[in-house]
């Protein structure tokens, strides 16, 4: 069996696709007056519509979604799909799921609230009001989404190319996530500031993930040189000096092996 079919079988194709209104529009009018004002053509008057807590809320969690999706996935070389490991799909379908659920219920906030942001926009926007920049109740809800989509992956013919190229790319953002989260370790602990409990907890999220995400098995000496990390908790290192140092010095001798690993 090639090693691309292993790989392929070790794999979803997974993609995230998220939508919505957004409230900040270019001023035509106010433009095209500013650019007169200062003889130019470089000004662009952009006015934000509404500053509706539901709608934020919605960004916010397109945003958060879209970070859980990309923490348990690796990148291929084809926008919007990303190499989801086998035996992850029931944790990553879960997780958007209830993405989605707090989507659907942002979403139907602020849709109850929308004609009446329709209504008060002459008020509130005064001179810039445009009534164009208002798209019927109906439009407005289809701007919104949130779909997941899962495919198996094949590996006859032109994919075996396509699969060793989003390797490679999958291979260097793993490699990336490994370095930066060891550097973090290292420095925060050679620094006299805060030591947060995130620094650890992401060394621990890394030990979880690594061996599900290193299709060939390159970061194995890393997963193992890291295991020592995962029991350290930041509170009980906050006073203790020594134990920083030695944490600062592991991070270190890992990330030497990492240098080496290409």
């Amino acid at each position: 069996m090639s090693n691309n079919t292993a790989i392929a079988e070790r794999i979803k194709l997974s993609s995230l696709n998220t939508g919505m209104w957004r409230p900040t529009r270019l001023h035509k009018t106010e433009t095209k007056a500013e650019n007169e004002r200062h003889k130019t053509d470089v000004a662009k008057v952009l006015i934000k519509l509404t500053d509706n807590e539901n709608l934020k809320r919605v960004s916010q969690i397109h945003s958060a979604a879209y970070i859980e999706h990309k923490r348990i996935t690796l990148p291929t070389v084809q926008d919007g799909m990303r190499m989801l490991p086998a035996g992850r799909e029931l944790e990553h379908a879960q997780r958007m799921q209830d993405y989605r659920d707090q989507h659907d219920k942002a979403v139907a906030a602020f849709l109850a609230e929308y004609d009446h942001e329709k209504e008060i926009a002459p008020i509130r926007l005064n001179g810039l009001y445009d009534a164009s920049m208002w798209p019927s109740h109906s439009r407005i809800a289809d701007k919104f989404r949130f779909d997941t989509r899962y495919l198996a992956c094949p590996s006859d013919g032109s994919w075996a190319d396509w699969i060793e190229e989003s390797s490679r790319a999958a291979h260097e953002e793993l490699h990336d996530r490994i370095k930066s989260t060891l550097e973090r370790v290292r420095d925060r602990c050679n620094s006299e500031g805060p030591l947060y409990a995130t620094v650890f907890d992401s060394v621990r999220d890394l030990a979880d993930l690594v061996p599900d995400l290193d299709f060939d098995g390159s970061f194995t000496p890393v997963v193992e040189a890291i295991k020592p990390l995962t029991g350290i908790h930041a509170e009980n290192l906050r006073d203790d000096k020594g134990g920083r140092e030695a944490a600062a010095e592991r991070a270190a001798s890992i990330l030497s092996v990492l240098g080496g690993i290409k």
